[in-house]
């Protein structure tokens, strides 16, 4: 399926604290009413967690919780701490 990546990157995205494997597949699967393999979905989760390793993106996919997320990249915790601090406080 081509831009497959696309769908579960937003998925990801919107997803707070983090989607499971299962989550993301059957949300797929319904919404697109197709059939995804496990090996699919996780070659195109490995992609995306591949892609957003690179220095270009200021946050990752990591697997955390069961599932998986977008999070900041420790290099710019200390940007967003910041700004939380001073807009929550």
């Amino acid at each position: 399926m081509e831009k497959l990546a696309l769908h579960i990157e937003s998925l990801i995205f919107t997803s707070n604290p983090s989607i499971s494997f299962d989550d993301i597949k059957t949300a797929l699967e319904e919404s697109m009413s197709l059939q995804f393999s496990d090996e699919e979905i996780s070659d195109q989760i490995g992609s995306l967690m591949e892609k957003y390793a690179q220095d270009d993106f200021s946050m990752e996919i990591i697997e955390i919780g069961g599932g998986f997320r977008f999070m900041t990249e420790g290099a710019y915790h200390h940007t967003v701490g910041t700004f939380f601090k001073a807009k929550y406080t």
